[in-house]
């Protein structure tokens, strides 16, 4: 952890809460002054303290703890104390006096509290008579999908269990996340440890390595900032470029490969895993689903099955030759492809079994693939690269033959958009008017009309997509279109209408009946009474329900959430945001396309690019969404699967408590375990 950070938050009205860090981001100090004596008092002796101090070493507990606890006693005044240090054994040892919460987060898991018995009122302070003896935790920094959290008692401890508080709420709006978990205005919390894989990098030289946007995948992510690190300190490597989530554009499929790096020895696609739990890897085997997944949270412990990918990647590679030989030209010969599966999980070991039942750790070749972990890429990339190359790793590529293929995979800035002359009679846009809070980070709204009615100008940003090939981008985001149609022709109501499209060079253009005006979180900011509610309801599971009956294919939503579900003034329901709809095989979405789903009312399926994804996903929306609508402000799921969970919103109405039942099965995490929507639609239309 070269560059650890301790990323210190405090409350918007704080006033006995102090946090202090050493200049070295080596130690942390945490400090709450106890209520009822004097707290700011408190505070301020100790800042008083920590000011006189030398800045040149690390402060010892012992010395401090004494010292603060002389102080404080003289002067009247309790705090309860952190100090946490780094430590070169790669591990956080904090000292701690008194009610100091301390909270292992994980990627996949909810909060867990290291402190039960400390929760309450601290039994031990600074500025007693006595001198405390404080408690010694021991925090592994041995994981990046693992993190801590330290925080006084003004965040609520309950709050932070039952939320289901997880690494990815401390990633992004962290202030706003802690604060909706305060007991009081007065707290102070500490996050750590954050990196330079997860937070912007000011390095000129890594910048200049890496192509595209930042994945949004913190794994994703992590292998990019540490091959392009290793890139910077490996010779071989030299002049190397990483091309974040190219897309490829093949006959029979169009997808992305997490990252293309294109260096002198060669080229690797690189395919990242997150899973969580043991992986036991079949890699000789022909079936479908050869990767057995342990999850050991469970016990017994469950096992699932998954799509084996190293057979996905040796044939992505295949696919992918026409392409390459289009980016390359006569360099594809030369540069030899192979691709990568890493693993990045700390919490789980994988393994590969070939067709003899011989168990192989990691790293492992099997023919075109490499498998192997985090720690184990960049050597693995070597020692692959040896296998071709020479065990003197001679370059196949100079520095512009490299450049020559990585400008192939660049988004390249377009032509300004000009506004067609003849678009559609009566059809007008306005370039100057955009409607940025409807605008996203892969699109842009502008107002439009027809013949003087309103319409929305939907323009697709084209470096957000990637697009390598005429037509490729069209391809991915102009699965609205058809939908749009198939909806509209068969009369569905709550679907915008569908005006036309254009596409110019880059640039494609959706002109849509706009959104209705109020979002489903801004409505129930009204507090509307019982009727309006199961009213809204009603002709949202309606709409649902009709959508649903389609097939051949199937139109499968999966962003159904309180910002895409609209109201008229008169609460008519309207479902908005078409983009990220699947009704054919074609899965893959574009890593900013990703950054719509509202992971909160979305089933895990529609999150594991490798699943298979069905109506029943949309079930889970819906069943979150009612008691969204239900209880007035965001459900958790796990407060809902519990036993009384929906059944507590629906008595809350006074509506049938027994159907609280299959509200519950629709968070079912099996997709087959959930009811169809017109099951749930019939049980809610007897709603009175």
């Amino acid at each position: 952890m070269s560059s650890l950070i301790f990323k210190q938050f405090i409350g918007d009205r704080n006033r006995g809460d102090l946090i202090w860090t050493h200049p070295s981001q080596k130690q942390f100090l945490l400090l709450d002054g106890v209520s009822s004596s004097l707290p700011e008092k408190a505070v301020k002796l100790c800042e008083q303290w920590l000011s006189a101090q030398p800045k040149s070493r690390l402060l010892r507990s012992e010395q401090i703890i004494e010292e603060l606890n002389q102080l404080l006693f003289k002067n009247g005044a309790q705090a309860v104390f952190c100090l946490a240090t780094v430590k070169k054994t790669n591990e956080v040892v904090a000292d701690i006096v008194g009610n100091i919460r301390v909270y292992a987060l994980k990627r996949y898991k909810n909060a867990e509290s290291l402190r039960e018995q400390d929760m309450i009122h601290p039994t031990h302070v600074l500025g007693q008579c006595s001198l405390p003896t404080p408690a010694r935790l021991r925090l592994p920094l041995d994981s990046y999908d693992q993190k801590y959290l330290l925080c006084t008692d003004g965040l609520s401890h309950r709050k932070i269990l039952d939320s289901g508080l997880k690494i990815s709420h401390i990633e992004q709006n962290v202030k706003a996340n802690l604060d909706a978990l305060k007991e009081e205005d007065d707290w102070g919390a500490v996050v750590f440890p954050i990196d330079d894989t997860t937070t912007p990098i000011d390095d000129e030289l890594i910048d200049e390595v890496l192509i595209g946007d930042p994945s949004n995948d913190i794994a994703e992510h992590q292998v990019h900032q540490l091959i392009a690190k290793e890139i910077n300190e490996s010779t071989a490597l030299s002049g190397a470029k990483l091309v974040r989530n190219p897309f490829f554009k093949s006959k029979n499929s169009s997808r992305e490969v997490d990252a293309l790096l294109i260096c002198p020895l060669g080229l690797f696609f690189i395919e990242i895993k997150g899973h969580e739990g043991d992986i036991d890897l079949y890699v000789d085997s022909s079936d479908r689903k050869s990767m057995l997944l342990w999850d050991k949270t469970t016990t017994p412990p469950t096992v699932t099955r998954d799509a084996n990918p190293v057979t996905k990647g040796i044939e992505a590679i295949r696919s992918f030759q026409r392409d390459l030989a289009d980016a390359a030209g006569n360099l594809i010969p030369e540069a030899r492809k192979t691709v990568v599966v890493c693993f990045t999980s700390s919490h789980g070991q994988a393994t590969c079994i070939d067709g003899n039942e011989t168990r192989h750790s990691l790293p492992y070749q099997y023919g075109e693939a490499v498998v192997t972990d985090l720690p184990n890429l960049v050597e693995a990339l070597l020692k692959r690269a040896k296998t071709w190359a020479g065990k003197r790793l001679k370059p196949l590529l100079d520095t512009e033959q490299i450049q020559q293929i990585a400008d192939r995979f660049s988004c390249q800035p377009g032509n300004d958009f000009n506004t067609p002359q003849y678009l559609l009679p009566g059809l007008n846009m306005d370039l100057d008017c955009e409607l940025s809070e409807e605008s996203s980070d892969y699109f842009k709204i502008y107002k439009a009309d027809h013949y003087g009615d309103e319409v929305w100008a939907k323009r697709y940003i084209d470096d957000a997509f990637k697009r390598l090939d005429n037509g490729a981008a069209a391809a991915r985001v102009a699965r609205e279109i058809p939908v749009l149609q198939r909806l509209g022709r068969h009369r569905v109501n709550g679907i915008p209408y569908y005006y036309w499209h254009y596409q110019n060079g880059k640039d494609l253009i959706i002109f849509l009946e706009p959104g209705y005006p109020t979002t489903l979180m801004d409505w129930l900011t009204k507090e509307p009474n019982r009727a309006e509610r199961l009213a809204v309801i009603k002709q949202l599971l309606a709409t649902l329900t009709r959508i649903s009956q389609f097939t051949a294919p199937p139109i499968i939503l999966r962003s159904i959430n309180p910002k895409n579900i609209r109201l008229s003034p008169a609460n008519d329901v309207q479902l908005i945001n078409f983009e990220l709809v699947q009704a054919d095989d074609l899965k893959t979405l574009p890593i900013n396309a990703r950054t719509g789903f509202d992971r909160d009312y979305q089933a895990t399926e529609v999150l594991d690019a490798s699943a298979s994804v069905s109506v029943k996903a949309d079930v889970f929306s819906a069943a979150m969404i009612i008691a969204y609508v239900l209880g007035g402000s965001p459900r958790e799921k796990v407060s809902l699967q519990q036993r009384h969970g929906f059944a507590s919103l629906l008595a809350k109405w006074n509506l049938p408590e027994k159907d609280g039942i299959i509200l519950k099965q629709g968070l079912h995490e099996n997709p087959r375990q959930r009811p169809s929507m017109s099951e749930l639609n019939e049980r809610v239309r007897q709603w009175q």
